[in-house]
């Protein structure tokens, strides 16, 4: 039987507060692209200063990537009560780049042209190869094998799926609008700021730091909470037609 949203968020909850430090040693790699564009503010218009945004855009989607998969991997471990080998586990997420990058081309795609034709085949062929890249990632299949792989384990329920992979994502997502929302108050309550505009306009540059630093922290408990889904229902043998 399929765990309810609430269950998977439970579940995703107490993997993520217990291993909390190890999953932040992963994601804060981000910081790193996001200072350094930061610092690149600081000079003037220049063609290296050009140069260095393009370079520094290109180690950020790497890093994103190599982190996701990561967390991916971490999370399959730790889930299985398994202790990970940190130098093993990033050499692997490096060699699965190429191909997990690739099933998110291919899956954006054919998403994409579902769209185009129609809206509601674009929502089908999201919710059938939503964890393609979870496949790719752990068990390294190629992008079609990985796209079929989602397909068969979203066969026969749709709507179960649909529900779960949206309803945990958005009530993560308003808890964490709720909290950050909370924290900018109280700070620019203390400096004597109008919060609204902190908010709402154009944000000062402790606002951006702190919504990243935020989104940082949070990024890893949507993949926690997807790869949870994801073995949940491979634990389940479903063979019903769609």
């Amino acid at each position: 039987m399929l765990q309810s949203p609430l269950e998977l968020l439970a579940k995703s909850w107490r993997l993520y507060r217990t291993h909390f430090w190890t999953y932040i040693g992963y994601s804060a790699w981000l910081l790193v692209p996001l200072v350094a564009f930061l610092v690149l503010t600081i000079f003037p218009a220049h063609w290296l200063t050009s140069v260095l945004a393009v370079i520094i855009g290109i180690v950020e989607v790497f890093l994103a990537l190599w982190m996701a998969v990561c967390l991916i991997r971490l999370t399959s471990e730790l889930s299985q009560n398994k202790t990970p080998d940190h130098s093993r586990l990033s050499h692997e997420s490096v060699m699965r780049i190429p191909s997990v990058l690739a099933t998110a081309v291919l899956q954006s795609l054919v998403i994409l042209g579902g769209l185009l034709l129609f809206i509601i085949p674009g929502i089908i062929f999201w919710v059938w190869y939503c964890f393609s890249q979870i496949t790719t990632a752990l068990e390294g299949l190629k992008p079609v094998e990985a796209l079929t792989a989602s397909r068969v384990l979203t066969r026969g329920r749709f709507f179960p799926v649909l529900g779960r992979i949206l309803a945990g994502p958005i009530i993560i997502g308003l808890l964490y609008t709720i909290v950050l929302s909370v924290i900018i108050s109280l700070i620019s309550m203390i400096l004597g700021l109008d919060a609204t505009n902190a908010i709402l306009e154009t944000p000062p540059l402790w606002v951006i730091g702190l919504e990243s630093v935020g989104e940082i922290s949070i990024f890893p408990l949507l993949l926690v909470y997807m790869v949870l889904l994801y073995q949940n229902l491979k634990s389940e043998n479903v063979t019903s037609n769609p």
